[in-house]
């Protein structure tokens, strides 16, 4: 009994602790987001032409994402070392814009809905996320309609996955690697994801509001 109240003293007393060094809701994060990762939570839009076989194709693609990535509790242990624990999500449209009939006509073709939580380790120029996320993507309406779907199962996929990727900082340069597992899906998929990269952003002002991106 004796014991037990011990550890229990000594656990209270490191949550308090930590919950005095913790900083929540912080003006930023952690983690630098890749602007070319297709699943990463930000906002963008884009407009897409396509060819097929070199051919201009009879219709076009655009994509909408509305997106947030939020630290909610950080801890700085030092000036070179930090830790946040955050959330994220997104909501991806794709619609297709065609005159196969003569007029301009566009159609939605799927929506995906993604919510996950990162958690962020910085140690100086480094960056190391362990994310775990769920993913659903759903068909269009228009999409259904024209390719006469009316089997339920075959207008959704999700999944969840876990990934961990580590982020250099050189510079204006950022260098990235990753990998992940998806443990759930209701659709067969392949069961390891890998990523990498390297991103270079040049400021063009004072805020870093705007720049230039390779």
């Amino acid at each position: 009994m004796k014991y037990s109240s011990f550890l229990l003293i000594l656990m209270l007393a490191a949550i308090r602790g930590i919950g005095q060094k913790a900083d929540f809701l912080p003006k930023q994060n952690l983690w630098i987001t890749q602007a070319l990762d297709p699943i990463a939570s930000q906002s963008f839009g884009r407009f897409d032409a396509v060819w097929e076989s070199s051919t201009p194709a009879d219709y076009a693609l655009s994509s909408f994402a509305f997106g947030f990535q939020k630290s909610f509790v950080a801890w700085n242990f030092s000036e070179d070392i930090g830790f946040d624990i955050g959330i994220e999500g997104g909501v991806f449209t794709q619609f297709e814009w065609t005159k196969r009939t003569g007029e301009l006509e566009r159609y939605i073709l799927s929506t995906d809905y993604l919510v996950g939580l990162p958690l962020v380790l910085r140690v100086k120029s480094w960056r190391i996320r362990l994310r775990l996320y769920h993913l659903s993507s759903h068909m269009g309406e228009d999409y259904i309609f024209n390719n006469r779907i009316t089997e339920k199962e075959k207008t959704n996929n999700l999944y969840e996955q876990v990934d961990a990727t580590v982020l250099y900082l050189y510079k204006n340069f950022s260098f990235y690697l990753g990998a992940g597992a998806v443990f759930r899906a209701i659709r067969h998929r392949k069961p390891l994801v890998f990523t990498g990269g390297v991103d270079y952003l040049l400021p063009l002002n004072p805020q870093a509001s705007v720049g230039l991106f390779a």
